[in-house]
């Protein structure tokens, strides 16, 4: 399960035997297809960062797939740069 580090809050989307799993440090929900889960995922991950915390969002492609950051903290505008 996805948890905070630091300062990144992560989104997670898995697949399940159910639909698909969006999931973070303190809750999940489900969601019958991926495309869904993802776009909420990434509506949370934006208002994280509105709020001015960082947020990534890590999805795996397909059921049993590797989990891939699709949206990390320095892909949106005005997000620091590492380092």
């Amino acid at each position: 399960m996805p948890r905070e580090t630091g300062l990144t809050q992560r989104f997670g989307v898995f697949a399940t035997i159910r639909g698909w799993l969006l999931a973070d440090a303190l809750h999940g929900e489900t969601f019958e297809t991926r495309n869904d889960a993802v776009a909420t995922a990434r509506r949370l991950a934006h208002v994280a960062r509105w709020r001015g915390g960082e947020a990534e969002v890590v999805a795996q492609d397909r059921p049993g797939g590797a989990l891939t950051v699709i949206d990390p903290p320095a892909a949106w505008p005005g997000a620091s740069e590492p380092g």
